[in-house]
């Protein structure tokens, strides 16, 4: 906006004067003749005409015997004059009252367009680029002194060169309305976003993307295992998407592998004389139940549930029928040729010191030999011997004797081996789906997962246990929302489609388990648009940490970021909109860029240039441990002021647009947070106007 003021030069003064100087010369004269001709009149009035215009900033003025002070208006005032001792003489006055302005005003120019005339002004080609604010003095057509405060803002006209490296797997991209599809050299005619002409050199160079192979062995203790920054919660293999140095996606097929070793239960029985005895790092000192620790070949910690038992040592009798052809007979370590008795050191079967005293008799060879058996635990009852369960005994032989056939007796002899079988306790387990329940084993209907005794009975009848462990992996509902691009098929597991919307899609997990995927489709016609401006911000607590985000890109499914300093390092995912980085130093520089993508493709690049200048710390962020805990959280967070002077406690968005007021009452101020999206958020800590001290915030 220009505005021509004009100058015009008023001859108030001089018109005054001379009405004044004509009105006192008539008073004067018509006083002289009245007085010539009748000398008993003493005044005389004479009327008159007069017209002034005036500023209103030259108020007040004095006419006669008025003075017209500020704010008086146009009109017509009667002014009256003394012009002799005893004569009067009346003006009519008209009086123009002219307006003086005070305008305000905003213009806005770019570099190429200085130098430029404003009214009288010359805004010269010196003026630096930014807004500033001028006061112009100009006259209206009136010729009234006049004020402009002008808000005037140059913008800057560029002529930069930017250089972009791209991965080979972005292009085709866009810059500044141009289709880039290789590295190379490009001028590019932009306009900057105050509308100035800017010329842009772009070299873009190509970076590779990577593909490679990992094997990673661990124990089970080392779940969840944290790599490439994700956790992963048991062994398989992964495809594992990272960013290369450069920036590039890469993809790395990871190989996890972890050695499992479950508890393994042990009986260990040691005579009374082997205390202390060492098993594996652990000294056991006397009978009882321990938990061992071992370590794997690998490297793993397995443990043994060991139960010790003491065993004791034994002197027993045995009586023995030979016959002359089991001659010389050996028992234990002795050589049996005749009859008579013996004291035969032996050991238990737990290799214990005991003794056997042996009685032997000799008879002629003739005898029946049996061969029974019983369980663990029960008394032999048979054939006329009943005989209490011993645990150091394997089998029991019996030496008895039939109704006499001989004078010898050996074919009257007869020997019963009683062999005492095992009873046993066995672990199983089974890992099953939660929907295949109730299912049965071990002769047995299970309902539920959970630790089961089950007993059975062996080939010989004996009683036995089996701990069964039954555990079940869940069948899955849960929802996901997934873009494609129109034109094309989306499949997921056996099912494709071709069109937006509602799906209810059926599949199973990696245990075999029936699951549900409700699935919304959304068909994305075109690529997003460019990204806005890229906002940045340092850590408050980190000095090395910048956080960088954008607004949102309407039909945007993920984000790619980008960074051309080799020294920086990114913080989490570079898929979101907004992205952090680390290991920014002082004095660094570099370019931050992103696009925005969905099944159709990619956007146009946003860059913004960084320079790193560290800034002193405010006395609150020196003398003050000020807290946000949790920090991300969900319903609320608590603001730990650590006795800071503050009035108030705002939370905005990453815009900047004000969500929330808290007054300052305590030290603590908790902020809830349950009517708000997940996202990032910043908490300002204000006294009156100034604000004291910014924090991040995420709500999940």
């Amino acid at each position: 906006m220009k505005i021509n003021y004009f100058r015009k030069k008023s001859a108030l003064l001089s018109r005054s004067l001379r009405w004044l100087a004509v009105l006192c010369m008539c008073g004067c004269a018509q006083q002289s003749f009245a007085a010539g001709a009748d000398s008993q009149r003493s005044d005389l009035t004479v009327y008159g005409k007069d017209s002034i215009s005036i500023c209103e900033n030259a108020l007040p003025l004095r006419y006669g015997d008025t003075t017209f002070f500020p704010g008086t208006k146009s009109g017509v005032y009667a002014i009256r004059f003394v012009t002799g001792p005893n004569s009067d003489s009346i003006v009519r006055l008209t009086l123009r009252v002219q307006p003086s302005y005070r305008v305000y005003d905003t213009l806005k120019l770019c570099q190429s367009d200085l130098p430029f005339l404003y009214g009288s002004t010359v805004i010269s080609t010196t003026t630096p680029v930014g807004t500033h604010s001028r006061v112009l003095y100009l006259k209206t057509k009136a010729g009234c002194d006049s004020v402009i405060f002008l808000q005037l803002t140059v913008s800057a006209s560029y002529n930069n060169e930017v250089r972009m490296s791209v991965c080979e797997n972005e292009f085709p991209i866009r810059f500044g309305g141009r289709e880039i599809t290789a590295a190379g050299v490009y001028a590019i005619p932009l306009q900057s976003k105050d509308g100035c002409d800017s010329t842009i050199r772009l070299q873009v160079q190509t970076n590779p993307t990577y593909r490679r192979y990992d094997t990673v062995r661990i124990c089970p203790s080392q779940l969840p295992y944290l790599y490439s920054g994700k956790w992963y919660t048991d062994g398989g293999d992964y495809i594992v998407e990272n960013i290369s140095r450069l920036g590039c996606d890469s993809i790395t097929l990871l190989a996890l592998q972890v050695y499992r070793y479950p508890v393994v239960n042990d009986t260990l029985h040691l005579c009374q004389s082997a205390f202390p005895y060492r098993y594996g790092s652990t000294l056991i000192m006397e009978k009882g139940d321990y938990d061992v620790k071992l370590r794997s070949k690998e490297g793993c910690d397995s443990i043994v549930k060991l139960a010790v038992v003491a065993e004791q040592s034994y002197r027993v009798p045995h009586y023995l029928h030979l016959c002359t052809n089991d001659l010389p007979y050996e028992y234990g370590d002795r050589k049996i040729v005749d009859t008579g008795y013996y004291v035969i050191a032996l050991r238990s079967i737990y290799n214990c010191d005991s003794v056997v005293d042996l009685h032997v008799t000799i008879g002629r060879p003739s005898f029946t030999a049996f061969v029974d058996t019983i369980c663990w635990g029960e008394t032999y009852n048979k054939r006329g011997y009943k005989i209490p369960f011993s645990p150091f005994n394997e089998y029991y032989i019996i030496n008895g004797r039939k109704p006499a056939a001989n004078m010898e007796g050996c074919d009257s002899n007869f020997t019963i081996t009683v062999r005492i079988m095992p009873m046993y306790e066995n672990n199983d387990s089974l890992l099953v789906c939660d929907g295949d329940l109730p299912l049965t084993r071990h002769g047995r209907v299970f309902s539920a997962a959970g630790n089961h005794k089950v007993q059975l009975k062996t080939i010989h009848g004996c009683d036995s246990i089996i701990n069964f462990c039954l555990q079940t992996t869940k069948t899955y509902h849960f929802t996901r929302t997934e873009h494609f691009c129109a034109g094309t098929v989306y499949k997921v597991g056996d099912s494709s489609f071709n069109k937006a919307g509602r799906y209810h899609v059926a599949m199973r997990t990696k245990g075999g388990c029936d699951s549900i995927i409700d699935l919304t489709l959304i068909m994305d016609d075109r690529a997003p648009y460019t990204p806005g401006q890229i906002y940045t911000k340092k850590d408050l607590y980190e000095t090395d940490k910048h956080t960088f985000w954008i607004s949102s890109v309407p039909n945007a499914s993920f984000y790619r970021w980008n960074y051309t300093n080799k020294n920086w390092l990114p913080i989490g995912s570079t898929n979101d909109y907004v992205f952090a980085l680390r290991n920014l130093q002082d004095g660094d520089t570099g370019t931050v860029s992103v696009v925005a993508g969905n099944a159709c493709g990619l956007s146009g690049v946003s860059r913004v240039q960084v320079l790193v200048q560290e800034t002193a710390l405010s006395e609150a962020e020196r003398d003050h441990n000020i807290r946000v805990y949790p920090n991300p959280a969900n319903e609320r967070t608590v603001l730990d002021l650590d006795g800071m002077a503050a009035e108030a406690v705002e939370l905005r968005d990453m815009s900047g647009r004000l969500l929330l007021v808290l007054p300052v009452m305590d030290s603590r101020v908790e902020i809830p947070l349950q009517s708000y999206s997940a996202g990032y958020y910043i908490i300002r800590i204000t006294e009156g106007r100034s604000v004291l001290k910014t924090l991040p915030l995420i709500k999940q």
